[in-house]
């Protein structure tokens, strides 16, 4: 049958000579940018612009801005970003965190928040999530005893130790 390559839309790498496994998004990713009119779009570097604080008032008072904001496919996109960040994105885990909260009364600035970072993922989409043993290469030739605070190894890799669970929503 041979090692899985493919699930729940996941690619899966297996690195036996660095007793690594990576896991991607980048198809799910580019779907997404499709699907949204976005695999043309400028990247960020950031998913959320700095100093960005969402919250009810931003949400819409009158009834013509709820009408206006109503056919924007926001849930759609607020679950996608929430897919990918429950999976394989951590970088991305506040932002569509904070997203969620608002699909039953979005406003303009909650609409234009996720084509940020619609925006940003099209710039990190090749982004893996690496998981390693303690104490062995971490996929860039650099040993360490332990991942980085963020999680993120010396490259720029999400690295998280393989016993790791994410039996509290995917944070670490």
């Amino acid at each position: 049958m041979g090692e899985v390559r493919w699930a729940l839309g996941m690619l899966l790498q297996r690195d036996r000579s660095a007793r690594t496994i990576s896991i991607s998004q980048e198809a799910f990713s580019d779907s997404i940018l499709t699907c949204f009119n976005f695999a043309d779009a400028a990247t960020v570097t950031t998913p959320l612009a700095p100093g960005t604080h969402l919250s009810v008032a931003d949400c819409p008072m009158s009834e013509d801005e709820k009408e206006e904001m109503a056919n924007r496919p926001y849930r759609e996109l607020a679950g996608a970003l929430a897919w990918l960040a429950l999976e394989t994105r951590p970088d991305i885990t506040f932002a569509a965190s904070s997203l969620t909260r608002f699909g039953h009364n979005l406003g303009c600035v909650h609409w234009e928040t996720a084509k940020r970072v619609l925006r940003y993922i099209k710039g990190t989409k090749d982004r893996r999530l690496y998981r390693c043993r303690l104490g062995v290469v971490n996929g860039s030739g650099v040993h360490s005893a332990l991942p980085s605070v963020e999680g993120i190894g010396m490259d720029g890799r999400f690295c998280t130790p393989c016993l790791a669970t994410r039996s509290n929503g995917g944070q670490r």
